[in-house]
């Protein structure tokens, strides 16, 4: 029992690190955050922070591994590829996925850390970008290549087409705090209910990839295949969850 307490407190202690840590990032950027304040938000001693983590720039780095999400993308592909979803089938898979992974806004942390790597000049973001974001931004655009291929889709430019589903699904998302207080908030999220952007977003892709003179019909996935990406999404939102401080 005493072993057990033990395991509990420690990363109890380790979670409200990296939520201190996060809003310190958030408050102060990179370089202005200071151990010492991190330590005071988190309520541990500042010895703690090099047990777990051995430096500012490592526990920085977890806590933006957990923002982006760092394990989505090798989880994506290893539960969907039992599936061999045609290309059609597997550009709504994605959609279902992506739509509802965002749904509900995104940390308005994760802007201001972003925000201030711009500001500071940092060559992190670049790093970030290209480990945790840039990966997910390709997987999508090869089925959306599959598709042209297969003579299924048909567009221009697959990679400015996967740039305009993430702009859109993102910035709903992100600027949901943004509106509040403004005569469009309401028209936006309250009037509009998550399954009327989710129908909006799909109807929006689908019709942009139709080819000319072509049918291309929605696909409805299978049950099994919409309970497998709850589940994935359910198990991702909780590793990403921040203790309240």
């Amino acid at each position: 029992m005493r072993k057990a307490y033990i395991v509990t407190d420690k990363l109890l202690s380790r979670e409200r690190l990296l939520s201190a840590a996060k809003r310190e990032f958030a408050e102060c950027g990179y370089e202005g955050s200071r151990l010492g304040s991190i330590a005071r938000k988190a309520g541990v001693n500042q010895a703690l922070i090099h047990y777990y983590f051995r430096s500012k720039e490592q526990l920085y780095h977890e806590v933006v591994r957990r923002l982006f999400g760092a394990d989505v993308t090798d989880d994506l592909q290893a539960r969907f590829g039992p599936w061999a979803l045609a290309p059609a089938e597997g550009l709504m898979a994605a959609l279902y996925f992506f739509v509802n992974f965002h749904h509900g806004g995104i940390d308005p942390d994760f802007n201001k850390i972003v925000a201030r790597e711009i500001a500071e000049g940092r060559e992190n973001i670049k790093s970030l970008l290209n480990t945790y974001f840039v990966p997910r931004i390709e997987a999508l655009e090869e089925i959306i290549k599959s598709g042209v291929q297969a003579g299924v889709f048909e567009t221009s430019n697959t990679l400015l087409t996967v740039l305009n589903i993430v702009s859109l699904v993102i910035s709903y998302e992100a600027n949901r705090e943004h509106y509040k207080d403004t005569p469009l908030f309401n028209r936006l999220y309250g009037k509009l209910s998550h399954g009327d952007f989710f129908d909006f977003v799909v109807e929006h892709v689908f019709k942009a990839l139709r080819p000319e003179g072509k049918v291309l019909k929605v696909p409805v996935l299978p049950d099994g295949l919409t309970v497998m990406i709850d589940a994935v999404i359910k198990e991702l939102k909780q590793r990403q969850r921040w203790l309240e401080l």
